[in-house]
């Protein structure tokens, strides 16, 4: 075996965040429990250095692992949102971490071990490397979903995704099986040769095709394969059900892209109908179901589930504007998400609790905290001049731009109705009485969180020139 051809030095991010895990994991066994807590600050610092490989490996390029791992634009964008997002998971957790009664330790090391997952998700380049790698940020959800083990909702929660989840990979693999009956191969570069030279495309390779698609738009919450969100966003800790609102989903879309895009783009007319539906369905049942919600865990999944919609709306344009329009709203989601999720742990460390009623009268009692949520909520429904805006307007001229006008027509008509679910919460914090007058402690961490989401967010919407056209340049790579 050549192992020439490993190119270890390509994949530095993975190496240098699987190398820190592992230490941390081992210096958590010789530290006492109230020391425990420098846990969480090394694990963030770790995330500041691997997003720093990563940023400094950007302009480099290729493959690693006998074609199994790529490294390039598409997977240097990917990791910095993925690893944006475990960094201000990670501060989240340290907010959390006195209602997690034990191995508060563990919990971090897992959150690292999830985007390394993540990580190598996005870079690769081979359906096995994707799901191993998908596999290893799974099998961790399934322990932090449930980790808080004396709290029923939570041991359900897990339950619900480990069997959900298994399922989802077992169609996976199935439709994995079928590509590689009919192509012979399980690398992408193959499989897009392969089905180039196809004047015809067979059942079984559509058949294939249509499972993966399956398989994947579980982790990315669309429908029909959303029924484990709301239930396991509102029965996992906080920390975990941000990772998986805004981590899960970007990860999916990463390996969503590198699938379609790369291996399956000269097929493209025979999936394009398939995202186009799920899209459809996808964004009317998640913005509708959203509207009754009590629980602001509940709502949010809900609201995902329509987001998800958008994203497989843009991926079904199968255009380099979509891809880098798509890049571009998981930028501008992550940050509004995951500032509306900071907020909340806040707030229900005071309440125990994650109901919209919690919030009535915030502005009074805490502004800024309002005004994060309110930047957050108002960028997740695409109201200008917050990032949100300018990400779904991508994503509708990509597919305007393909003349699919009635998936557009839906796209803004369900806009409308997520700016009216999402004025329901502004209500309660903005026009009535505050349940609880007790006052709501804010760390320095914390506070640096909330700022780089409310700054992120504004930024995007402000001036998104850059980071658009960066992102559209970026997504020409993700085509063969």
């Amino acid at each position: 075996m050549d192992f020439s051809q490993t190119n270890y030095m390509l994949m530095s991010p993975e190496l240098l965040l699987c190398g820190a895990a592992l230490v941390i994991l081992t210096l958590d066994f010789m530290l006492t429990k109230g020391d425990r807590k420098w846990i969480g600050y090394l694990s963030a610092i770790t995330m500041v250095a691997v997003l720093g490989e990563v940023v400094m490996r950007g302009a480099s390029s290729g493959t690693a692992f006998f074609g199994l791992y790529i490294q390039d634009g598409v997977s240097m964008s990917f990791k910095v949102i993925l690893g944006i997002t475990a960094l201000l998971v990670i501060l989240m957790s340290i907010a959390y971490a006195d209602r997690i009664k034990s191995f508060q330790g563990e919990f971090y090391v897992l959150s690292l071990f999830a985007a390394l997952g993540m990580f190598l998700m996005a870079s690769a380049a081979d359906f096995m490397s994707m799901y191993v790698a998908l596999e290893l940020t799974t099998i961790t959800f399934y322990i932090l979903a449930s980790y808080l083990r004396d709290n029923p909702v939570s041991l359900e929660s897990g339950m619900k995704y480990l069997i959900l989840g298994a399922m989802a990979s077992g169609v996976l693999l199935y439709g994995v099986s079928f590509i590689y009956g009919v192509t012979g191969s399980t690398n992408y570069v193959e499989i897009n040769k392969a089905v180039s030279g196809m004047s015809d495309f067979p059942n079984t390779l559509k058949f294939g095709v249509v499972l993966v698609i399956a398989g994947l738009s579980f982790k990315i919450a669309a429908v029909p394969f959303h029924i484990w969100a709301p239930d396991v966003y509102e029965g996992a800790p906080t920390p975990v059900t941000a990772f998986l609102a805004v981590g899960s989903k970007v990860a999916g879309v990463a390996v969503l892209m590198r699938v379609l895009f790369g291996a399956l783009l000269p097929m493209s007319s025979a999936w394009i109908g398939v995202l186009s539906g799920i899209a459809a369905i996808s964004m009317i049942f998640g913005n509708l179901a959203a509207i009754p919600q009590k629980s602001l865990k509940r709502l949010i999944a809900y609201a995902g589930i329509g987001s998800a919609g958008y994203i497989f709306m843009a991926l079904a344009a199968a255009s380099k504007i979509g891809a880098g329009g798509t890049i571009y709203y998981l930028a501008a989601y992550l940050f509004s998400t995951l500032g509306a999720f900071l907020v909340l742990i806040l707030v229900s460390n005071v309440t125990d609790s994650d109901l919209i009623e919690d919030f009535n009268g915030l502005a009074r009692k805490e502004p800024y905290l309002a005004a994060t949520v309110f930047i957050g909520l108002m960028s997740l429904a695409g109201v200008p001049p917050l990032g949100g805006f300018i990400g779904k307007l991508y994503l509708l001229m990509a597919i305007i731009e393909q003349k699919n006008y009635m998936l557009a027509f839906v796209g803004a008509i369900m806009a409308v109705v997520t700016l009216y679910y999402f004025i329901l919460v502004i209500k309660a914090m903005y026009m009535r009485e505050p349940k609880d007058d007790r006052k709501i402690g804010v760390s320095i961490s914390m506070k640096v969180a909330l700022t780089a989401c409310n700054a992120g967010v504004l930024y995007l919407g402000v001036y998104p020139g850059p980071v658009t056209d960066f992102a559209i340049r970026m997504s020409e790579k993700v085509f063969f």
